[in-house]
C-alpha cells in the first residue's frame, strides 16, 4: 500500500509540502512551481534555495526548451499516469527536464499525493561504464548500481506508485561512438534490462501503473533537424510535439480520453474476430505473415491495474498490439524507419524470418549494432509483439525520424524482437512459464525492441479460425469502421 499519508486539499497545503529528489534534498516550497522564472528574486533571497537556483536556471538557459507549455504538459502527464489522491508519485528523467519534473510534482501534490519522489539520471555515467567497464562472461551486471534495482522494486512496485518516466536526452547521440564496442554496448543494455525484472513482472501482472513520455531538448532537436540552425530546430520540434501530444487543442486531456476509447474499441473488435493469422504486405519488399496464439487478445489505449486505476502506458499512443505465436512468423520485412539499438542508430534494417527465427538481417548502416543485438540471445531473433498502426495518424504526417521508439513506433505497423507481453494472452498473467512457451509466447529476459515497417502503402489481411479472410488495412488505412 501507499506509504506516508499527506492530504493536500488546498494550495496553502501545497506550499508546506516538500518534495524529495534523488540526492536526498528537500526542495523548498517556493521552488515547486511551473513559473520558476518569475520567482528569481525570491529564490535569490533564500539561502536554502541557492544551490538549486543555480542548477535549474543553468539548465533553463542552456538546455531544456522553455515555452513548451510546461504546466499544460504536466497536467496531461499527471492525468495519463492515473495518479489518485493518497497514492505515491514517482518521477524519473535526465536533470535537463527538472522544471517539468517539478511542475508534475506540484500537480501530484495538488491532487493529494502521499509522497512525491524525483529521480534524475545522467547517461554520461552509462557511457563511461560501457567504454571502460569490463565484461564478465559476456555480461556487465556488476556495473548496474544496486539502487537501480531497488528503485523499481521498492519505490515503484512495492508501494503501488504512479510512475512517470520522461525521455528526451540532452545528448541523444552519446552512445553512438565508434570508440565503444557494439557487443559491450549490447551487453550493458541487457544487464540494465535484467535489473528491471521486478518492473516487467509487475507490468505483466497488472501491478504497475505508469506512463512513458518524452519532452523536447535542444540536443534532441538538433539530432532530428541537423540542417536547421540556432533555435530553429528547437522551435520546430516544440511545435511538432505540441501537435502530437494535442497540446495545441483546447482540452488535450479530453482529446486523449476520446482517442483512448477509440483504441480500446478497435482492439476489442479485432479480438472478437478470433484471428489466427495476420499478413502484412506492401508495394515494396515486405511480405510478412504472423500467426497468433489460440489465446491472443488485442490491446490499445489506456489500461487498468488490478486495483482499478486506469492509465496510459505510453503517450503518445496509436497502436493496437498483441503477442503472436513466434514459431509461425515467416517472410521478409523491410523497415520503413531507422531504429536506435543500444544507443547506436541502425538505418532501415531488413529481416528474413523462417519458422519464427531471423535467418537473415542487414541494414543500410549500423549493421554491427544490429548483429550484436540479435546475436546476444536466441529470444532476440524471435517476435514478441506485433502492432497495427494506420498510416494516417498524426505522427506519420512528419517525415523525420524521431530517434525515439515512443514516437517512431507510433508512425506505422511494427513488430518487436524479444520479450512478449503476458497481458495480451487471455489469462496469461496467471500462467506458468511452461504453458506460455507452449502457446508460442516468446519469453526473453534480454530485451524488447520495436522495428517499424508500416507505411501509407501497407495492407493487412487477417484470417480467422474458420479460415475466413478479413481485410483490415489498405494503403495504410483502416478499411472499415468498427461495427
Amino acid at each position: 500500500m501507499v506509504g506516508r499519508c499527506c492530504s493536500l486539499p488546498n494550495s496553502s497545503a501545497v506550499e508546506n509540502h516538500h518534495i524529495r529528489d534523488r540526492f536526498g534534498c528537500s526542495i523548498p516550497p517556493l521552488f515547486q512551481s511551473d513559473s520558476l522564472s518569475r520567482r528569481g528574486k525570491q529564490l535569490r533571497r533564500s539561502r536554502h534555495a541557492e544551490t538549486v537556483f543555480h542548477l535549474v536556471f543553468h539548465i533553463q538557459g542552456r538546455g531544456v526548451i522553455v515555452g513548451f507549455g510546461t504546466a499544460k504538459f504536466a497536467r496531461l502527464l499527471h492525468f495519463a499516469s492515473g495518479h489518485q489522491p493518497g497514492q505515491a508519485l514517482v518521477l524519473k528523467s535526465e536533470s535537463i527536464h527538472r522544471e517539468l519534473m517539478l511542475a508534475i510534482a506540484e500537480e501530484g501534490c495538488r491532487h493529494g499525493a502521499s509522497s512525491v519522489t524525483i529521480h534524475y539520471e545522467d547517461p554520461r555515467v552509462d557511457y563511461l561504464n560501457i567504454r571502460y567497464g569490463a565484461e564478465k562472461d559476456g555480461r556487465m551486471d556488476s556495473l548496474i548500481p544496486s539502487h537501480l534495482r531497488a528503485f523499481y522494486a521498492d519505490d515503484v512496485v512495492s508501494q503501488r506508485a504512479a510512475y512517470i518516466r520522461i525521455f528526451g536526452s540532452e545528448n541523444p547521440t552519446l552512445l553512438d561512438d565508434p570508440r565503444i564496442d557494439a557487443e559491450k554496448r549490447s551487453a550493458f543494455s541487457a544487464s540494465e534490462w535484467r535489473a528491471r525484472a521486478d518492473y516487467f513482472n509487475a507490468m505483466d501482472r497488472g501491478c504497475l501503473q505508469y506512463v512513458l513520455a518524452a519532452a523536447p531538448t535542444p540536443g534532441w532537436a538538433k539530432q532530428i533537424f541537423p540542417t536547421l540552425h540556432g533555435g530553429q530546430a528547437s522551435r520546430r520540434l516544440e511545435k511538432i510535439l505540441a501537435s502530437i501530444y494535442r497540446l495545441d487543442q483546447p482540452d488535450p486531456i479530453r482529446s486523449w480520453q476520446e482517442r483512448g476509447r477509440e483504441l480500446v474499441a478497435r482492439a476489442e473488435y479485432l479480438t472478437s474476430l478470433r484471428l489466427r493469422e495476420l499478413r502484412f504486405y506492401d508495394n515494396f519488399q515486405t511480405d510478412f505473415t504472423v500467426g497468433l496464439t489460440s489465446r491472443s487478445i488485442f490491446r490499445g489505449g489506456p489500461e487498468r491495474t488490478v486495483w482499478g486505476n486506469e492509465f496510459f502506458p505510453n503517450l503518445p499512443t496509436e497502436e493496437i498490439y498483441t503477442t503472436p505465436d513466434w514459431r509461425t512468423v515467416n517472410g521478409t520485412v523491410h523497415s520503413s524507419a531507422s531504429v536506435v539499438l543500444d544507443g547506436a542508430v541502425v538505418r532501415r534494417p531488413r529481416f528474413k524470418f523462417v519458422d519464427g527465427n531471423v535467418v537473415e538481417h542487414d541494414a543500410e548502416s549500423g549493421s554491427k549494432a544490429l548483429a550484436a543485438f540479435v546475436g546476444r540471445h536466441p529470444g532476440l531473433k524471435r517476435v514478441g509483439e506485433i502492432a497495427i498502426v494506420p498510416g494516417d495518424v498524426v505522427i506519420a504526417r512528419y517525415d523525420n525520424l524521431f530517434y525515439d521508439s515512443l514516437f517512431d513506433e507510433n508512425r506505422g505497423c511494427h513488430f518487436a524482437l524479444g520479450d512478449g507481453y503476458k497481458n495480451t494472452i487471455r489469462g496469461g498473467e496467471r500462467m506458468m512459464k511452461a504453458r506460455l512457451e507452449g502457446l508460442g509466447v516468446n519469453l526473453c529476459d534480454e530485451g524488447h525492441e520495436d522495428f517499424v515497417f508500416g507505411t501509407t502503402n501497407t495492407s493487412l489481411d487477417g484470417v480467422d479460425r474458420q479460415n475466413r479472410s478479413h481485410p483490415l488495412l489498405r494503403n495504410g488505412r483502416w478499411i472499415s469502421s468498427i461495427p
